[in-house]
């Protein structure tokens, strides 16, 4: 009998205790209730930085769209009106700059503005495409050899030098044996004959079988 009555006096104590649970969610509510104004701004909040980021990503796809048609579009015309047309890719550029088709245009218009033989103008497109497309590696690379080419034909070796520099620093890319052979023949015209046959050796080395490998180990071994 003692073993039920104390059982049962356990029992009654447990149930004269509040459930904890049940603690926990008065409080919540009491507090969400002191709070209210508070969380509501918060979870305002949250969805309008939810709204403007999906509607962010929407606008930035829907420029890519356009921009993408404007190009194909462009390169139709430029391609009849002949290479030395600038007009077509530069509309593309300059509507849609931020775009990855539009700085596919830029390079465009840069590279006829190079070809047309107006270097200083080139310099300054391609050196705008070059701080715009920084985070975009294959872009970039073409953007400062364009801009080397560029500022060589503007008569500054020194400026061309350094952006070929750039690329051939770099471990991995699909315009470096070209940067080194542009290094090497520049280094070759300022005097810099070590420098230049370094840069010669190097392609040698790193790329036996490119189509400047003949000129370059008759250079590097001169």
């Amino acid at each position: 009998m003692a073993k039920i009555s104390r059982i049962s006096l356990e029992r009654k104590r447990e149930l004269e205790e509040p459930d904890k649970f049940m603690v926990f969610v008065a409080r919540a509510m009491q507090l969400a209730q002191t709070y209210r104004k508070q969380i509501t701004a918060i979870i305002g909040l949250v969805i309008a930085v939810a709204v403007v980021t999906g509607g962010v990503f929407y606008l930035g796809a829907r420029a890519e769209v356009k921009a993408s048609d404007m190009l194909a579009s462009a390169t139709a015309r430029a391609d009849a009106a002949g290479a030395g047309s600038t007009d077509e890719y530069r509309a593309v550029y300059e509507t849609y700059p931020r775009t990855v088709a539009g700085q596919i245009a830029g390079l465009r218009y840069a590279e006829q503005l190079y070809r047309s033989g107006e270097a200083a103008a080139a310099v300054d497109v391609y050196t705008k495409l070059v701080k715009s497309v920084a985070g975009k590696p294959t872009l970039h690379h073409l953007a400062l050899n364009g801009l080397g080419y560029a500022h060589e034909a503007a008569g500054d070796l020194k400026a061309a030098a350094d952006c070929f520099e750039t690329i051939a620093a770099t471990p991995v890319s699909a315009h470096k044996e070209t940067a080194l052979f542009n290094l090497a023949r520049l280094y070759e015209q300022v005097g810099e004959t070590e420098k230049s046959q370094k840069a010669f050796a190097q392609i040698v080395s790193e790329y036996p079988d490119s189509m400047y490998a003949d000129i370059a180990r008759e250079k590097s071994a001169s």
